[in-house]
Order: C-alpha cells, then sequence, then structure tokens
C-alpha cells in the first residue's frame, strides 16, 4: 500500500530525522511512505493512507472524501489546532479545563490579572504569555486581533503531563518540568521524565477519544488546586520526549499501518 507523510515545508528540516525514521519503519512492513510538501496536491495524489503532521485540518478532510484512512481525522485536527474549540469541546463533555475566554470579551473583573494570554493556534509554548496590569498595553494588539484567548493561570506553573495515546498501545506520559519558565515546553528546555497518569486523566483521554475518534495526539495536563485539568490537544503532536525515555515513536505510529480498514468509497 501507499501512504503520505504531510507536512508543512517549513518544519521538515526541524523534523528530517523523525521523517526519515517514520517513512523507514513504514517501508519495512512492506509499504510505502512518500513525504509531501504541498497539502493540496496530497489531497489530489493516490494513496491507500495519510500521516497527515501539517497544521491545516483541510487536509485532513480532503483524504477523508476520498475515503482514505487519515492520522488523525480532520475532526481530530481541527479542534485540536484551535485553542479555544478544544476548551469549548472540554467543557461540553464536562472535562476540566482552566477558566478561558476569548482575549477580545476578557473582562478584568472576571479575569484579574496575572492572566495567560494564548494565540488560538500556537504550538511548542510560543505565543503563550503572561501578563499582568503593568504589560497589558504591550499586548493590547494581540488581544484585539481575535486570534487569541486569555486564562486563568494554574496554581502550579512550570509542571504540566502530556499523555500520548497512539494507535492500540497503552497510554504513556511525560512530566514536564521547567525551573525557570511558567511554560513546561520540551522545545523551550524544560525537563521531561516518563510518568504514569492517574485515573482521572485516562478517564479524559479515554472521553476524548471517543468524541474524537483520533489515533495519535497528545493530551496536556496542568495541575491546578490538587488536580488535573487539559490544558491542550496536541495534533501533531511531537516525539522528541518520547524518543529521550527510549519509546520509538515511529514504530508505534507505523503499526497503525497493519490493518488498514477499506477505502468507504
Amino acid at each position: 500500500m501507499k501512504g503520505l507523510l504531510v507536512y508543512d515545508p517549513r518544519d521538515v528540516s526541524a523534523n528530517a530525522w523523525f521523517i526519515d525514521r517514520l517513512i523507514h519503519a513504514v517501508n519495512k512492513r512492506g509499504h510505502t511512505l512518500q513525504l509531501c510538501t504541498d497539502g493540496g496536491l496530497a489531497c489530489e495524489t493516490q494513496c491507500d493512507f495519510a500521516i497527515v503532521r501539517c497544521r491545516n485540518y483541510l487536509v485532513n478532510r480532503g483524504f477523508e472524501q476520498r475515503g482514505v484512512y487519515t492520522v488523525n481525522n480532520s475532526a481530530t485536527a481541527q479542534i485540536a489546532c484551535d485553542k479555544w474549540l478544544s476548551y469549548e469541546l472540554c467543557r461540553s463533555l464536562g472535562i476540566p479545563v482552566m477558566k478561558t475566554a476569548p482575549a477580545q470579551a476578557y473582562d478584568s473583573v472576571e479575569f484579574p490579572f496575572p492572566l495567560v494570554l494564548k494565540s488560538r493556534d500556537g504550538h511548542g509554548g510560543r505565543e503563550v504569555f503572561m501578563i499582568d496590569g503593568d504589560n497589558v498595553r504591550q499586548f493590547s494588539q494581540a488581544i484585539d486581533s481575535g486570534n487569541y484567548i486569555v486564562q486563568q493561570p494554574c496554581s502550579n506553573p512550570g509542571e504540566d503531563m502530556r499523555v500520548y495515546v497512539i494507535g492500540n498501545a497503552a497510554p504513556m506520559a511525560m512530566l514536564r518540568r521547567s525551573d525557570s519558565d511558567f511554560r513546561s515546553n520540551f522545545s523551550l528546555g524544560g525537563i521531561a521524565c516518563p510518568a504514569r497518569p492517574d485515573g482521572s486523566q485516562l478517564e479524559i483521554v479515554a472521553a476524548l477519544r471517543a468524541h474524537l475518534g483520533f489515533e495519535f495526539v497528545g493530551v496536556d495536563f496542568v495541575r491546578h488546586d490538587g488536580r488535573w485539568v487539559v490544558n491542550e490537544i496536541e495534533d501533531p503532536v511531537g516525539t522528541r520526549m518520547l524518543y529521550s525515555a527510549g519509546i520509538d515513536a515511529a514504530e508505534l505510529i507505523a503499526a497503525l499501518m497493519v490493518d488498514i480498514p477499506p477505502k468507504t468509497i
């Protein structure tokens, strides 16, 4: 079977090692996997499956409309790449999240400083800022743009846990910490170590998976007032932390291609 691995061209260089690893893992199982950096062209290319690692749910949807098995589906890609939609989904499912509102609509009484300002479509801890009454003016353009949300800070900044879901493998988790930043992202210098998710986290991940039907994501949790609450859903999710713990993510992803369901159309 023929597969396509779709990346934004801007992300290829930084992910070259993983791309090669994933292509090799799929190819050795008797399939072919070809890198494509043009989402529009990818949607029109004949293939049996697609691993979509760009951040454009319309690419995922294009494959789905042709009956191509796609990791992940367009619903997951759309929700996970928009933090506001992610929080709205969690609230609709009764899943705990931090108090959140569109930045344009925030009320300083309801959201007293300090607060966290996040772009809806940012990733890797970029475009995430802690703001207070002294520096709020420098972020006024972002607040007015309509592409940001504001959020109550968690009670344990600089620590979070990412729970990975890859196919039928048992959920894996990495605990991240930073002693110098309220953001604990591994890509920003945070320290990561393997962890065991608790029952509440596993229930939340299962509820999200039942609703979205994802195959390969990370669900990020922050700790607030003694419990874990969802911070973000990551698709595409980075794998560097898994490799730092000796877990070969490419092999787990390639295993998804062993029993690909037939095309639906």
